[in-house]
Order: C-alpha cells, then structure tokens, then sequence
C-alpha cells in the first residue's frame, strides 16, 4: 500500500494542512526542530491505528479544527482507499471509503493493513531516531514474531503465541525435577506397581513352600479321612 495524499484537519501544530503528490518509494520530509515532523509521524500512526487511552497524548489541534483526518493511499490491487479517523474513545471513529463502498467497522480497515498492528508498524514502518538507536525494540516487542507470520501470509496468527503455547503444553506434561507434571505422575505410578512386582517376586518362594505345604497337609486330611471311614466300616 502507498501513501499519496496526508489530510490533517486538526493535530498539534497543524489545522487544515495536506500533503499531496506522494509517491511510491522513499519521500523526504526535511525541517527544523519543532515544526511538526514527528508531529506528522504521530499522525500517521493514531490514524492509521487509533488514538492512544491518554487524553495529553492524542496531540489535541493547538490551532483549531477538528481533531483528526484523513490518509488517502492506492493498495495492492490498483484502487484507492482513503482511512478517516477522529479522536474518540476506544482509538476513535473511522470511517473507510475503498472500490466504491463506505466502511464504518475495523474489519475492511484491518483487512487492507495486513491485520498489521500498532507495533508492528512503529518498529518497522514508522519508528524514530530515538527507536532506531534503541533497535533491541525489534524484538523486545514481539515485531520480530509478527513480521515472520506476516511474511508467511498467516495473518493474525503468531509464530510467537503458537511457539509459547508449545512450550506451556510441553511443561504441563515434563519439565526437569517437576512433580505434577503427567509424565512424572505416570513415572511414579510405574515406579509403585513395579516395586510392587518385585516385592511379590521375592515372595515367590515362600508361595511356593507354603503351596507344597498346603498340598502335604490336605494329603494327609484326606489320608485321615480314608481311615476314619475304613473304621466306620468295620464298626458297622
């Protein structure tokens, strides 16, 4: 997507101001400290991705007009798309006019951004001299993450927020010297029955000796009980 025209209705130092003619590739806005240039980076990235909670933060208009405005850009596709925004609760209302239609709701908007997010844009597209120096941002912000799954036409979904639900799906089944993870539980299960086995092992033998004992005894019984019989017999 290519930005061609900045409208500014009211933002900080700026009051009905435009930019217009740009052009695809890189586009020098040069001038001195204090006349608007981060000013008009903020722009970008409240309209683009809302306004901040922070009343002092929005950049309310310092000489009038309303509070908010407008991007016109040409997306991928050949047409032209124009994002409205206006301070508001909740990053402010919008309003999206693209191949003829008018949008009032985020899902058109977010679907021509790429489903970029505000930080992903800040740190690739629209950081500063104070974030290029601090460039460890790239990842301390989860950006690098998002910018793979981008790249890999994934949308929303995060390489990162699958990667860490692995490992917390991993932790809940082993980790190290764990105890209430499954696998450990599983373990001393089998550690249980199996102690369990060799205490019935080692009792084999005095079975045994108890079976043959048992067997010796009961031939005697019935040995007895032959006899007793025998007499009765006779007796009668």
């Amino acid at each position: 997507m290519i930005i061609t025209s900045i409208y500014i209705d009211g933002f900080g130092i700026f009051n009905n101001f435009s930019l217009e003619n740009l052009q695809g590739g890189i586009n020098l806005i040069s001038g001195n400290n204090e006349t608007g240039k981060s000013t008009l980076l903020k722009f970008l990235r409240y309209t683009l991705f809302g306004y901040p909670r922070a009343i002092e933060e929005r950049m309310p208009p310092l000489n009038g007009g309303n509070h908010g405005g407008r991007i016109v850009a040409i997306h991928s596709d050949g047409n032209e798309a124009v994002f409205e925004r206006y301070s508001g609760v909740k990053g402010g209302p919008t309003t999206l006019n693209y191949d003829g239609r008018t949008y009032d709701d985020q899902n058109q908007w977010l679907l021509l951004l790429g489903n970029a997010n505000n930080n992903l844009y800040d740190n690739v597209y629209a950081f500063s001299l104070e974030e290029l120096i601090n460039i460890d941002s790239l990842k301390a912000s989860g950006v690098e993450d998002k910018i793979f799954s981008l790249g890999l036409g994934l949308g929303r979904f995060s390489i990162g927020d699958a990667e860490s639900n692995i490992h917390k799906k991993i932790e809940s089944i082993y980790i190290p010297r764990g105890g209430v993870q499954k696998i450990p539980k599983i373990l001393d299960g089998i550690q249980f029955k199996s102690n369990r086995i060799h205490k019935i092992q080692d009792n084999l033998p005095r079975y045994n000796e108890l079976v043959q004992t048992i067997e010796m005894i009961s031939g005697e019984v019935r040995k007895i009980e032959d006899e007793v019989n025998e007499l009765r017999k006779e007796k009668d």
